[in-house]
């Protein structure tokens, strides 16, 4: 059997791929475009998400190490401990410098330093002119009362220290000085130095200064700086021998 191929023929095939065509755009249109439109809009979303929450933990991460450093740079001056190693080192190193000898140390107890109360000092004053107290109190009244500054407490230190010259106890006071550690220097006293002999004259003195620090912040002891102590001499410790002597006198 003979197929004759005819213009309707043609007509036929190329109208079904007209219609094919079509449909496929139709469906690519109303279906697959929006769906992948919806895919590219998710994944941007996404990505705009990650970045977020990447710069807030960044910034979040920056915060607690400049809020850890801010904590510590401050716990150099004044920490939450009474932190006595800190002031041992620094006196260790200003013998060193200087060259001086430091014969023995005294620490003394807590001292709770508090801000004096201005009601306290109000009533240590006379009131004989109560006219003027009243206006005085009137004007007070308007203005507002300056912050109480925090109590803190104070370690003191007695440090008899035995120098060859004044020289060298300059230098060891300018040295202990430049400690980071908040302290005051309470006193000074020279002393008579019953050892000093012609051919080598010595300057023993007393330098009494408190270490202060703030216990109320205890929280934050983690955050205390650490300190690195210097690997130990093989200078001989004088209690060693006492303890043995002790022991057999003991016995």
């Amino acid at each position: 059997m003979k197929i004759e191929w005819r213009r309707i023929h043609t007509i036929v095939v190329v109208l079904l791929v007209i219609v094919f065509l079509a449909f496929y755009w139709i469906v690519h249109s109303l279906y697959v475009d929006p769906a992948l439109q919806e895919v590219d809009r998710v994944k941007s979303s996404l990505n705009n998400e990650e970045r977020i929450l990447n710069s807030l933990a960044d910034q979040k991460t920056e915060q607690q190490d400049l809020t850890l450093k801010t904590s510590r740079e401050l716990q150099l001056k004044l920490p939450v401990l009474p932190v006595q190693d800190q002031v041992i080192l620094a006196m260790e190193r200003a013998e060193n410098v200087s060259g001086t000898f430091i014969e023995s140390v005294i620490l003394n107890g807590d001292e709770m330093i508090e801000a004096e109360d201005d009601e306290d000092i109000d009533a240590a004053e006379p009131t004989s002119e109560t006219e003027e107290v009243d206006e005085e109190t009137e004007e007070a009244s308007a203005v507002e009362a300056p912050p109480v500054m925090p109590s803190v407490n104070a370690l003191t230190y007695q440090v008899n220290v035995l120098a060859k010259s004044f020289k060298d106890l300059t230098l060891f006071l300018e040295e202990l000085e430049q400690i980071p550690r908040l302290v005051s220097f309470d006193e000074i006293e020279f002393q008579p130095n019953e050892s000093t002999t012609d051919e080598e004259e010595q300057v023993s003195f007393l330098v009494t200064f408190s270490a202060f620090y703030e216990p109320d912040l205890s929280g934050l002891q983690d955050e205390l700086p650490q300190y690195h102590y210097p690997e130990p001499s093989q200078k001989e410790t004088p209690f060693e021998g006492d303890g043995e002597d002790l022991s057999e006198d003991e016995q």
